[in-house]
């Protein structure tokens, strides 16, 4: 399945997914690490150097916030892959791909 988000440079404006399994909510609680990657190699949004670009301990099952805004990243249209880590998937798994348009912010 895919997603199609948009993030503004420079706002506050998130990305907010839910994470489903089977039609479940997925709980987060032991997720240790988040990245978003652009397939084209662009970017590579990692929790481990940017903590406060996901927020997955929000208090909503499977709920998971991205926010990227700060992040850096040119304007353009991007294929992403969400990629979640915990102990017993140390490799991530990927949940699923997200089509991202970034606009420059203005006024």
């Amino acid at each position: 399945m895919t997603i199609s988000e948009t993030v503004y440079t420079g706002r506050d404006n998130t990305v907010d997914l839910l994470l489903k399994s089977d039609g479940e909510a997925q709980d987060l609680s032991s997720v240790t690490r988040m990245r978003l990657v652009d397939v084209d190699g662009a970017f590579d949004i990692d929790s481990d150097t940017s903590a406060g670009a996901f927020d997955w301990d929000n208090g909503t099952t499977g709920k998971v916030i991205i926010a990227i805004g700060g992040e850096g990243i040119a304007a353009g249209r991007y294929g992403c892959r969400l990629i979640v880590y915990d102990p017993t998937n140390d490799d991530g798994i990927v949940w699923g791909r997200i089509v991202l348009t970034v606009y420059a912010a203005v006024g």
